[in-house]
């Protein structure tokens, strides 16, 4: 046997014929394996391409949402937070199936794993507990539950943390939208070019809410898109309701703008870009708002310091670059030197930038803009500011749920426990993210967002390869940071949704490579990502306990999860809306169903809802049934004890009761707590007419009794309103409203002596108060002395000679008085033309009865006919024009003028003109119907007796 047989190697060219060789496969194998390799390659490439259009699809829904957001007035509305959870969904389920087909895995980054800790905790706080659980959680809530449900059964019972579980649905539904997206944007922003095209939609966004803001403008319309009302205060709204929404919403985006200005290499379009940055610059100085003006100030700082700290290498780097032979420390210095005069070169244009939108804003609306600057400033503002009182009050809320919160978006329903100033307006939020947030989640869920927020900023802020976009959205999410400090514009998507796909894209862009499969990096393998430059594999790689990659079965179980939340909360949130509840509830009330029953049921998905209990005593007082009413009052001013309508209703019950003095009480209580003190006074007056009553019922202040003495004098109470007067200058003998309510309560009793002591002892206090000099006057003419109040009135006027008032009195005591018409028409020619359109048709009425005067009918009757033109309601002007007419014999026409007159206001005066000219109308044509019938000969007019 040879060699090679015993050793087992057999050599081809020596094999038998016929004989396979051992391992060998048939020819019929070798094909079938082909087969399945090219079945295999085939299905990787159908599979890549149907990935790569799924990523498309995903990218642009993403960007769709971007641009949407602000549009759809803000993101408010319960059917855009629908539209927004539909696009997330949509985004994150194609990527997860995309990167199942290419068989990834999506990146998991902490900031992702945090925030949906904090949307799982928010989806926590709508379980219900059982009540001893809860009232180890939430103590504060337990107690609460057991006032409001435990006299209807509803206590203990199971129930959520959350004391508004509708709102907190709508809530975790809006915030896990923002979730997907986040994650969307930063799977997306792993890829150069579709990271600069989610920046880009970003811009583009922008330049939308600018146009339409100009737009608008242009138009003149004060409603958005011609449709929803917006809230005054704003010079520009845009798609926002709320002016310091949109400055919000410019301050995060307006870097970004000077970001891609400064990026892209293209001149066209970096003039592009910076054009839409001065524009978005100047809408956000436009909208007033003084958090938008200073975020955005503070936003282009730390653009500013951003940018020349990436820009500015350090000398050892400078050194390096330079050939062996040069690497000295002279020459790094020169070099330095150079490529700071090149930064400087390049900070021109950012500059340039800032200088227009700067331009525009102050050529648009400089006066508002220094105004609403002035209040930052200004110390009497700042104390005055309603924020510090709205976070002053959320302390104690914050102390007695410091570990669970109150539920996402329950503020509204539970701050009015804690409210401690007056007030009739109701706060939705605390005007204050982070005091917000403490209340709602508890200390311990906002600690660990806002760390966790702010290491990701500034894990991304020390990177040293950011471009000009990166500089401009971290400049942007610090100026949001900065504003929502005073604001709560990111509780909308019109804000959210940018600043998640904001976050998303700069967490992304840190993210190394398109990693496969879900194995470590293997040492040595240059295939596997590649340290940055601060010694990283990537975000991830220091947490090793947390899973590198979330699989595409547990994203597409949490889409369904949020469809399924999110499609229960908005049709409970849609079902259950405020005024539609209330509705719902008044309407079974007045049906004759039970009212303990209904308010029951209303009040077990809103626990802390002082409106309900509002609701049951009112309908209670109209069933007569005060002890329940009682009940209900007693409840509602215990969840509210600030609201004054609570304070109201229980008046009425103790009135009813036959309780005076309590009664009283809570009328003082309602008109201290912002109910207006005209309006109290109104309702005690009809049970409890006398001033004495009267008084305890107003508050025991300054202004309470002037509301007092203005509300006798409406009643024509004078003696009493001068003897209140009396009695409050003892205690305030210099308060301004004081002296001119007594002054004028003792004019119109006729009391001239003590009229024109208060109107000095007035004119002594303020030597510019107009209204001194005008009382004094009028006084003056009441005593039969014309000269001496035209005196004091031309005195008046050289102290004040733009008050349009003064002037006009002087020209009517010229008139009445002196019969000087031309100086009264002098007087009327100098005077500062008013504002007022009814000031203005007055005028025009006295320059009317000047010329009539005078004598002169023509431009008598074009007068009136301009002061009727400015004042077309005011009957005034109609009852002179008809007057002159009289005198002038054109009888007709003054009929007209005097009923014209009556439809705006019928009196007796005008009944008697009216009557007066109907006569003369009657004569008049029995006049001409003689004429007819005798010809041309004289016939003479009969008067009727007594006409004149």
């Amino acid at each position: 046997m040879s060699e090679k047989r015993k050793t087992g190697v057999v050599d081809p060219k020596h094999e038998e014929p016929g004989r396979a060789r051992p391992g060998a496969a048939d020819p019929a194998t070798r094909e079938k394996k082909e087969g399945k390799r090219k079945r295999r390659r085939s299905h990787q490439r159908e599979s890549s391409r149907v990935a790569r259009i799924l990523t498309a699809f995903a990218e642009v829904l993403v960007i769709v949402s971007v641009i949407a957001a602000p549009l759809m007035l803000g993101s408010v509305p319960l059917w855009s937070v629908g539209v927004g959870l539909a696009l997330s969904v949509m985004a994150i389920g194609a990527l997860g199936v995309a990167a199942f087909l290419e068989g990834r895995a999506l990146p998991l980054h902490p900031v992702s794993l945090l925030l949906a800790l904090v949307v799982a905790w928010e989806a926590f706080q709508l379980i219900p507990l059982p009540p001893g659980l809860l009232a180890a959680l939430s103590p504060r809530a337990a107690e609460i539950f057991e006032l409001t449900l435990g006299g209807a059964g509803h206590w203990p019972a199971w129930r959520p943390i959350s004391l508004d579980p509708i709102a907190t649905g709508v809530a975790v539904t809006r915030h896990g939208s923002w979730l997907l997206l986040f994650m969307a944007a930063m799977a997306l922003s792993r890829s150069r070019p579709r990271r600069k095209r989610l920046i880009a939609s970003l811009g583009v966004s922008v330049a939308l809410v600018v146009i339409l803001a100009f737009s608008q403008k242009l138009i003149g319309t004060d409603r958005i898109f011609g449709v929803y009302p917006t809230r005054p205060g704003g010079w520009l709204f845009a798609a926002f309701v709320n002016p310091n929404h949109l400055g919000a919403y410019l301050d995060l985006l307006a870097p970004v703008c000077l970001g891609l200005a400064l990026h892209v290499r293209d001149r066209s379009r970096a003039a592009l870009w910076g054009l839409v940055f001065v524009l978005a610059g100047a809408t956000c100085l436009l909208t007033l708002s003084r958090g938008g003006i200073v975020a955005l100030v503070v936003a282009l700082t730390v653009f500013a310091i951003l940018r020349r700290r990436l820009q500015e290498p350090s000398h050892d780097r400078v050194a390096a670059e330079l050939p062996g032979e040069h690497q000295s420390w002279i020459w790094a210095q020169a070099s330095s030197l150079m490529h700071r005069g090149r930064v400087a070169a390049r900070a021109f244009g950012p500059a340039l930038l800032v200088g227009g939108t700067l331009a525009t804003g102050a050529y648009l609306a400089l006066d508002p803009i220094l105004s609403e600057v002035h209040t930052l400033i200004d110390q009497d503002s700042m104390a005055d500011e309603v924020r510090w009182r709205i976070w002053s009050g959320a302390l104690p809320l914050i102390r007695d749920f410091w570990a669970t919160g109150i539920g996402r978006d329950a503020f509204v329903v539970t701050y009015p426990m804690y409210k401690d100033f007056a007030g009739q307006v109701t706060f939705s939020h605390a005007e204050n993210q982070l005091v917000q947030a403490l209340s709602e989640l508890g200390v311990v869920a906002t600690v660990m967002l806002c760390v966790g927020l702010a290491s990701a900023w500034f894990s991304v802020a020390r990177r040293r390869d950011l471009d000009a976009m990166q500089v401009g959205l971290l400049a942007g999410l610090a100026g949001l940071a900065l504003h929502e400090m005073a604001d709560f514009a990111t509780s909308f998507g019109g804000v959210g949704v940018p600043a998640s796909v904001a976050l998303g894209i700069l967490l992304g862009a840190g993210l190394r490579g398109e990693a496969r499969g879900k194995g470590r990096r293997r040492r040595g393998d240059p295939a596997s990502p590649k340290p940055d430059s601060m010694g990283r594999g990537n975000s991830i790689r220091s947490l090793a306990w947390i899973p590198r990659y979330l699989g595409a079965a547990p994203l597409l179980a949490a889409c369904l999860v949020m469809v399924a939340l999110g499609s229960s909360s908005l049709a409970r949130a849609w079902a259950y809306e405020d005024d539609e509840e209330l509705v719902r509830v008044v309407a079974r009330i007045e049906a004759g169903d039970p009212i303990s029953d209904v308010i029951s049921t209303a009040m077990k998905r809103r626990p802390t809802d002082h409106i309900l209990p509002l609701v049951a005593a009112r309908q209670s007082i109209v069933r007569g049934n005060v002890a329940e009413a009682m009940q209900w009052v007693n409840l509602a001013i215990h969840l509210a004890p600030t609201e004054s309508r609570g304070h109201l209703l229980a008046a009425e019950v103790l009135a009813r009761a036959g309780h005076k003095r309590q009664a009283l009480l809570q009328y003082r209580l309602a008109a201290q707590w912002g109910q207006p003190i005209r309006r109290v006074l109104s309702l005690a007056a009809v049970r409890y007419p006398a001033v004495e009553h009267l008084a305890s019922a107003a508050p025991d202040t300054i202004e309470g009794r002037r509301e007092l003495m203005r509300f006798l004098a409406a009643a024509r109470r004078h003696d009493e309103a001068l003897t209140i007067g009396r009695k409050a200058l003892l205690q305030e003998p210099e308060d301004v409203e004081l002296l001119v309510l007594a002054a004028t309560s003792a004019q119109r009793l006729g009391l001239h002596e003590d009229s024109e002591r208060f109107s000095r002892r007035l004119l002594s206090v303020d030597a510019r108060e107009g209204r001194g000099y005008r009382l004094l006057a009028s006084v003056k003419m009441a005593m039969g002395e014309p000269e001496g109040a035209i005196e004091i009135l031309e005195e008046g006027l050289r102290m004040l000679p733009r008050d349009v008032s003064l002037s006009m009195q002087l020209a009517r005591a010229l008139l009445r008085g002196s019969r000087d018409p031309d100086k009264a028409l002098d007087v009327l020619a100098e005077m500062h033309v008013p504002s007022n359109d009814r000031t203005r048709s007055r005028m025009h009425a006295l320059r009317g009865d000047a010329h009539r005067e005078r004598g002169r009918t023509r431009q008598a009757l074009e007068e009136y006919r301009t002061a009727t033109r400015f004042a077309p309601d005011d009957h005034r002007p109609w009852v002179s024009m008809g007057d002159h007419l009289m005198a002038t014999d054109q009888w007709e026409r003054a009929l007209e003028a005097y009923l014209e007159a009556r439809r705006r206001r019928s009196t007796s005066a005008i009944e008697a003109r009216v009557q007066r000219a109907e006569k003369r109308v009657e004569a008049l044509r029995e006049f001409r119907a003689r004429e007819r019938i005798f010809g041309d000969g004289e016939v003479e007019l009969p008067v009727p007796e007594g006409s004149r």
